[in-house]
């Protein structure tokens, strides 16, 4: 009976870290989702920023054009 109760309380044990493995893991994968999307709305301002330069650079060459040496 006692076998019983030990083996019992080992899978209850192991349940347990089980489900706070799979809770980590979870976790993580939230963390990295966060991270991703993060990043996507980085490279999103950065492309912005990019198209103005480039607009504005053209602007500038376009207006020294204008002058002769």
């Amino acid at each position: 009976m006692e076998a019983v109760k030990n083996q019992t309380t080992q899978v209850a044990r192991s349940t347990s870290e089980q489900s706070q493995g799979a809770q980590m893991i979870s976790d993580a994968i939230a963390r990295i989702q966060k991270i991703t999307e993060e990043n996507m709305d980085v490279s999103v301002e950065m492309n912005m920023a990019e198209a103005t330069l480039r607009e504005k650079a053209a602007d500038l060459q376009a207006e020294l054009a204008k002058f002769k040496l």
